[in-house]
């Protein structure tokens, strides 16, 4: 659980977002101690942000990423 106050974030601080997801599948595997969560996101850059391909950054709390992988290929950590 998170103890920290929630930083407040400015409608001006706001920007389009780096990509557009334009479809999400989750299939949730729930067990006694732990939940699996596979998630399938069909993503596009957003042309709105210029060029370039910035770096795709995933947040989340208490979350174990076991596997990552992109047009069918798994990333490695360097990817």
């Amino acid at each position: 659980m998170r103890t920290e106050q929630p930083q407040v974030i400015y409608l001006k601080d706001y920007q389009a977002p780096e990509y557009l997801i334009d479809e999400t599948h989750l299939t949730f595997e729930l067990f006694e101690d732990h939940t699996l969560v596979h998630a399938q996101l069909v993503m596009r850059r957003n042309p709105a942000r210029g060029a370039g391909l910035p770096p795709l950054v995933l947040d989340g709390q208490q979350l174990e990423l076991l596997r990552a992988a992109l047009d069918d290929r798994e990333l490695l950590a360097a990817d």
